[in-house]
């Protein structure tokens, strides 16, 4: 299949770049960095490395036309107002521009939006975009899937491999399951092998908030 991942030069992007390739999938990713300089494994010489800010020009479009599937893996954790970066612009703007394009296609790809199952009351905020762009998505009338992960654990953020090991044994204390019943940690190789399930045509426990 053709897949065509946004954000596929970041932390989540690159895994599943890496997990279709080696699936055989020919994949495009679609990025403000284009390829970045510190991937030299084999598969990134099969990847289409395409550089483009989908908020500010249009050259990602053609490389929609003909895809089977389109995965929005753009994403912030935090927000630095000052410089311009924040929920609505990095989660909710892209939502809305790959939506208008594909209602506009009389065959069009489909869509898989990578949202959370929850997050901490800090982030309260970056739930809140989430949950926006899911509403744009259900607005719509091309097909789509909603993927919910919570905490995704990776050796690349150490403290992620921390606080995910810290929520399994919370899990098994009566007196802090309750806080932490929503997270549920996941590598970020599992993440990528669930996305490549669900474009598969297999099921996947992601489809659905815990």
């Amino acid at each position: 299949m053709n897949i065509v991942i946004f954000g596929g030069s970041g932390f989540i992007g690159t895994a599943l770049c890496k997990k279709l390739i080696q699936h055989k999938h020919t994949v495009t990713s679609i990025s403000r960095h284009g390829r970045p300089d510190t991937l030299t494994e084999e598969w990134t010489n099969y990847v289409h490395w395409i550089h483009s800010d989908i908020l500010n020009d249009t050259a990602w479009q053609s490389a929609l036309i003909h895809a089977d599937w389109v995965i929005d893996a753009i994403g912030i954790l935090t927000e630095k107002p000052n410089k311009g970066i924040t929920y609505e612009r990095f989660i909710v703007e892209p939502v809305q521009r790959m939506s208008t394009f594909l209602t506009a296609q009389l065959q069009p790809a489909k869509f898989l939006f990578l949202s959370a199952n929850a997050a901490p009351f800090p982030l309260k905020k970056y739930m809140s975009a989430k949950r926006k762009a899911e509403q744009v998505i259900h607005e719509q009338h091309f097909p789509y899937t909603i993927v919910y992960p919570s905490l995704i654990m990776d050796k690349q953020r150490p403290t992620s491999v921390i606080g995910g090991k810290a929520i399994l044994c919370f899990k098994k204390l009566p007196i802090f399951k309750h806080f932490v019943r929503d997270y549920d940690p996941i590598t970020r190789e599992q993440l990528a092998m669930e996305i490549t399930n669900i474009v598969e045509g297999r099921q996947s426990f992601l489809t659905e908030r815990r």
